[in-house]
C-alpha cells in the first residue's frame, strides 16, 4: 500500500511539473492534452489520499 501511495503522489506531481515546464517554455499545450494530464494528476493525488486515509483508519481500529 505504501508503494501505491508514493507512486501515485510521484506520478501526480510529475504530471504537474510537466504542465508547468511546458507553460514556462512557452510551448502551446492543447486543451485536450491539458485536460488529460490534469485529470491524470487529480486521479493520482486523490488515490494517494484515499490509500493514506484507509491505512490511517485500519491502524486506528487495530490499536483499539
Amino acid at each position: 500500500m505504501k508503494r501505491v501511495m508514493w507512486g501515485s503522489l510521484f506520478l501526480g506531481f510529475a504530471v504537474l511539473i510537466i504542465i508547468l515546464l511546458l507553460a514556462a517554455l512557452g510551448k502551446p499545450v492543447s486543451d485536450l492534452i491539458f485536460s488529460i494530464l490534469t485529470g491524470a494528476m487529480a486521479v493520482c493525488i486523490i488515490s494517494a489520499i484515499v490509500v493514506q486515509r484507509k491505512r490511517y483508519i485500519e491502524n486506528k481500529l487495530k490499536n483499539k
